[in-house]
């Protein structure tokens, strides 16, 4: 999602919004709004997968090409005030439609590998992810979003940044079809309970928290932290380590290949994934406190590099995990609540990270993201995963 996360903002703050900080509200709102809209709508669909032959794959399909179908629109988005609400609109399906469609996307996880295998299968494919990232970002960026771009596109009427979104969908539609077009026969469970409300209850807690309920609350506050790590290393580096655009742009890409690289690492450990999850944790900790104390350019990005290394293990750690914890027939309850988890609470680290900037100072606010991180690893400590 780096066009829309980096690329579309960028477009939509300095070519439609009237004025760069009420856009910049209305583009953080809507992606507010997605993800807590999508943390209470996703679990229901979830729970209404796992009890119907092949839903997931179905759920997959439709999500997947609702995301690419909206990215290509942005495309019909003109560089005009009178088009603010229908980008608006188009961010908001993409956004939620992206994270429904990841949400059966992992629980699709266990059709191809077991207990067994299914964390290598988890760390390969986050790692390809992160390489394929770099290789879109490179193709926008000398294609189409440079205004001496070698396709030679004009940036009349924004055109290079609109036909950006094209290529982007294109390159999400290639992709996806493997996987589209695969065989895989979902399990279901023979019990068939459509109340969502009982089966989060029996999930979470029965006769006190359950071992998946203290995951996903350990969940909660890392992705938390991850979230204001994250979301604020561009305005951190550029307004407190005065990086520019470009070295900016530059640690992006080394970011995506030294993510992949930590997936791939991982993969061919003989190390369990709650222990690479606990590791990768205290290492980014120790990384954001560092980050955050951080003058010197090269320092900083160096500090970067090694937390993206860490920061890919993370998230494919967690997704096996998750696998493993739930039944083969509840991936789709299972995930749902993954997701929310991620998404429910998104608002509250960001938030504290604002309050504690404006008080005291940017330093402050982001190195706060290291006490989510150190608070998730403790509560993780009491699950159990084997």
């Amino acid at each position: 999602m780096f066009v829309l996360s980096i690329l579309t903002s960028n477009y939509f703050i300095k070519h439609i919004a009237v004025d760069a900080q009420i856009g910049s509200a209305l583009w953080q709102m809507t992606i507010g709004l997605a993800g807590l809209s999508l943390s209470f709508v996703i679990p229901v669909i979830g729970n209404f997968s796992d009890q119907r032959l092949n839903c997931h794959k179905r759920c997959l399909r439709v999500f997947t090409f609702a995301c690419i179908a909206s990215i290509s629109l942005f495309y019909f988005v003109l560089p005009t005030p009178n088009h603010l609400y229908f980008a608006l609109a188009l961010l908001f399906i993409a956004l939620f439609t992206y994270e429904a469609s990841n949400t059966f996307y992992n629980a699709t996880l266990k059709e191809f590998g077991d207990s067994s295998t299914i964390s290598k299968i988890s760390h390969i494919g986050w790692g390809a992810g992160y390489f394929g990232g770099f290789i879109i970002i490179m193709i926008i960026l000398k294609c189409f979003a440079m205004p001496d771009n070698l396709l030679k596109i004009t940036t009349e009427d924004q055109l290079n940044i609109r036909l950006a979104h094209i290529a982007c969908a294109l390159w999400f539609l290639i992709f996806a079809i493997p996987l589209m077009m695969s065989n895989f026969n979902q399990q279901i469970s023979k019990k068939v309970d459509f109340s969502v409300l009982s089966t989060i209850k029996k999930t979470i807690f029965t006769n006190g928290l359950t071992n998946t309920g203290r995951f996903l609350i350990a969940r909660i506050l890392y992705a938390d932290g991850l979230v204001v790590a994250i979301a604020g290393l561009g305005i951190f580096a550029s307004s407190v380590i005065n990086l520019s655009f470009k070295e900016l742009l530059l640690l992006a890409l080394i970011g995506n290949v030294l993510g992949g690289i930590g997936c791939f690492s991982s993969a061919f450990l003989k190390i369990p994934d709650k222990k690479i999850l606990m590791i990768s944790l205290m290492a980014l900790s120790i990384v954001v406190f560092l980050m955050a104390m951080s003058t010197n350019k090269i320092y900083f990005i160096t500090l970067v590099s090694i937390g993206t290394f860490f920061a890919g293990p993370l998230q494919s750690a967690s997704r096996s995990i998750m696998s493993n914890l739930m039944p083969h027939e509840s991936q789709g309850i299972g995930f749902g609540l993954f997701t929310a988890s991620g998404k429910i609470t998104a608002f509250i680290g960001p938030l504290l990270s604002a309050i504690l900037t404006f008080y005291i100072s940017q330093r402050v606010g982001y190195g706060f993201s290291a006490v989510l991180l150190l608070l998730g690893l403790i509560l993780l400590l009491k699950v159990k995963t084997e």
